[in-house]
């Protein structure tokens, strides 16, 4: 027969005692754990002899005492302060950055509303480090310097016509009226002196109705295959009555080089350039129109011992109603927007066509087009 023996020894009172503290002490601090002891039991033999039972007990899942409380209280608390500090310093420095990429934004913003209310003397600070920002507002300020000078030439653009129209109407107002009083008999030279005047009139009248149309419709190349050596040398005849007046010599020089393109807008462009080469060249002077091929290109290129284009000038001479010699081109006519209708022509075709020039020895214009190229580009906008 075997008998359970329970010793119990003095400290049993206060090992309950403890173990009470730690259940109310985990229940009312970490209630959620739902903890409890878990007593082990063993038998403690001697031999086959049954001498007692030990119990042994834990608080499960695990336990903290009053120091590791303070200890994780104090922790949650510097928690929080760290947490609140970041957050002050994190809203802190974003507000710096925000006030750092927003100051030159809202500047931006600023100067575009200027812009757009005309006032195209505004500028944009562009001292900032941002790269994206500096581009920004780097952009800004070249839209305004490229407005301003549009502005500036339409405005000298308006002056220059009002003077080119007021002067042939004025003095065929004055010979017609001085004639219908009798003052002024109408003569062959009288009457031809007022065709002139009307001649002018309708140059000027011509060139307008040409960008209008040129920017309204755009361009769209109407392309076949043709040589442009022949071209060359069927407009180069076209202009032989001017040639002999100012006894300028004009050749096309080459080979013929085929290309599938707008016959009659290049023939344009060729044209104009011969025109503009005639205008400003003096007496006695040499054209020259060369027809060639270098690698997949046609290559044409119309030189002129005239009086040259100034380095500043040559990157201008294409925008619109941009003359060189004011006083010249008064004389001769044009409103200074022909070469960017050939520029806005052989960008349509995929070309391009750029200016070489030395004041007082000639001026070279060469334009590149791709040779036999059946590529369509379709509508090319004349850009300011």
């Amino acid at each position: 027969m075997t008998r359970k023996i329970h010793l119990d020894i003095g400290g049993m009172e206060l090992c309950h005692d403890v173990m009470d503290d730690i259940m109310i002490r985990m229940h009312n601090r970490m209630p959620e754990l739902k903890g409890d002891f878990v007593t082990y039991a063993y038998d403690l033999k001697s031999g086959e002899k049954l001498t007692g039972i030990l119990q042994i007990s834990y608080y499960t899942p695990y336990y903290l005492n009053e120091n590791e409380f303070r200890f994780i209280k104090a922790l949650n608390n510097i928690l929080v302060i760290v947490g609140l500090v970041s957050i002050a310093i994190a809203a802190f420095f974003g507000m710096l950055i925000s006030r750092r990429i927003t100051k030159p934004i809202s500047g931006v913003i600023t100067a575009s509303k200027k812009i757009s209310e005309g006032n195209y003397d505004v500028r944009v600070n562009t001292g900032v480090k941002e790269q994206e920002t500096y581009e920004l507002a780097d952009a800004i300020n070249t839209m305004a310097k490229t407005l301003k000078e549009q502005e500036y030439l339409r405005k000298q653009m308006t002056a220059d016509i009002a003077h080119e129209l007021r002067t042939p109407v004025t003095n065929t107002s004055s010979y017609i009226e001085m004639m219908m009083d009798d003052v002024m008999e109408p003569t062959p030279e009288r009457l031809k002196s007022c065709y002139d005047e009307l001649q002018r009139l309708s140059a000027i009248i011509g060139d307008l109705d040409r960008l209008e149309s040129a920017e309204l419709n755009g361009i769209i190349p109407d392309k076949q295959e043709f040589g442009l050596y022949e071209l060359a040398e069927s407009i180069l005849q076209g202009f032989n009555t001017k040639l002999d007046e100012k006894k300028i010599d004009a050749k096309v020089t080459g080979s013929e080089v085929a290309v599938f393109a707008d016959r009659g807008r290049i023939g344009q462009v060729i044209a104009n350039l011969v025109s503009n080469a005639i205008k400003y060249t003096d007496e006695k002077g040499k054209i020259t129109i060369n027809i060639s091929k270098v690698e997949d290109k046609a290559v044409v290129v119309v030189e002129d011992t005239g009086i040259g284009i100034s380095p500043e000038e040559q990157t201008r001479v294409f925008e619109r109603f941009y003359r060189t010699d004011k006083s010249r081109t008064r004389k001769t006519g044009g409103a200074g927007i022909g070469l960017s209708i050939s520029k806005a022509i052989v960008q349509s075709h995929n070309g391009t066509i750029r200016c070489e020039s030395e004041p007082g020895v000639g001026s070279k214009f060469i334009v590149s087009l791709p040779e036999k190229s059946r590529e369509v580009k379709g509508t090319v906008q004349l850009s300011p």
